[in-house]
């Protein structure tokens, strides 16, 4: 069924890789599916939802606009964060935006929060801030989906990019989670490169 699933949902590929498909979960991706053909003037709670933890990053990379954006710049509180999780009870959360998410001290917090409201959760970072004891808080968070931006295959062209980063830092921190997940005999965070 999941495989069918799978075939049918094309929207939701990916996320339906890493959310429990467990009978509450299909009834609500199901009525948010067909809430999208129905005029109602309330919608149906958000399944996948992203949020900003991060307004501040340690790169500045060539693609990224961060640095010429003029907003201001800090970390989500802790609180504001269960907040909008109470309220809007997403089946998939990404974490990510023109932050590092990292870089929040409330990171691995809001991971296990949002893992207990039943929440798939994704982060996206950089790759550059993970150390061994990082690196098991992410496998020991539960976090779902870990994704490591790395542009460029060689050292020049990904430090041409990734201005501030270490080629060889990324690709040794990224070991250190395959490591982890080793030792921790675990199959999570599905690691995205």
């Amino acid at each position: 069924m999941k495989k069918w699933l799978l075939q049918k949902l094309v929207v939701f590929r990916f996320p339906l890789k890493v959310i429990p498909l467990v009978p509450a979960n299909l009834i609500r991706l199901l009525r948010t599916g067909f809430s999208t053909f129905k005029s109602r003037p309330v919608a149906t709670m958000p399944v996948s939802l992203g949020i900003e933890i991060s307004g501040i990053c340690n790169l500045r990379c060539k693609m990224c606009p961060s640095t010429d954006m003029k907003r201001k710049k800090g970390f989500m509180q802790l609180s504001e964060f269960k907040k909008i999780i109470d309220e809007a009870k997403p089946l998939y959360l990404g974490l990510s935006g023109y932050g590092e998410p990292l870089l929040n001290n409330d990171v691995f917090q809001m991971i296990e929060y949002a893992k207990s409201k039943r929440a798939a959760v994704n982060l996206i970072s950089n790759g550059t801030l993970i150390d061994s004891r990082f690196a098991d808080k992410i496998v020991e968070s539960g976090l779902d989906v870990l994704k490591i931006s790395i542009d460029g295959a060689t050292k020049e062209t990904f430090e041409k990019i990734r201005i501030g980063a270490n080629f060889e830092e990324v690709i040794k921190n990224v070991k250190l989670i395959v490591e982890s997940k080793k030792r921790h005999n675990s199959t999570k965070p599905l690691l995205v490169i």
